[in-house]
């Protein structure tokens, strides 16, 4: 009998990356609805319309990424961790925690169809 242990390895292996490939273009699209939400969809008062200029670079810089062993999605705006956590004088606004938190069971589901096919 033929051992293909090692095929299924491989296998498995193209199968969790692509998992990992798929939930990180998930969470990305996910982060980016959390900050239209949470900053671009609020009304500005005339103040802060003067201040903070809404342009779109921080949801337009939300990427993701993954390799075998994991999925990022990220910013690589600097003013982006001020955003997501807050400050002294901002409240926090989260947008990359809950895209990844508040769909846990979304990214479970996805990865275990794709290794169920594989």
């Amino acid at each position: 009998e033929t051992d293909r242990t090692a095929e299924v390895l491989m296998k498995k292996d193209a199968a969790v990356t692509k998992a990992l490939a798929v939930i990180a273009l998930k969470a990305e699209a996910n982060a980016k609805k959390e900050i239209t939400r949470k900053v671009y969809d609020v009304k500005q008062t005339p103040e802060q319309e003067k201040r903070y200029k809404r342009t779109g670079r921080l949801r337009n810089s939300i990427t993701s990424s993954a390799d075998g062993n994991s999925a990022q999605v990220g910013t690589n705006v600097e003013y982006g961790p001020y955003v997501e956590l807050g400050t002294s004088k901002m409240k926090e606004r989260p947008f990359i925690k809950p895209a990844m938190a508040e769909h846990i069971d979304e990214y479970k589901e996805i990865f275990e169809r794709i290794l169920k096919n594989a």
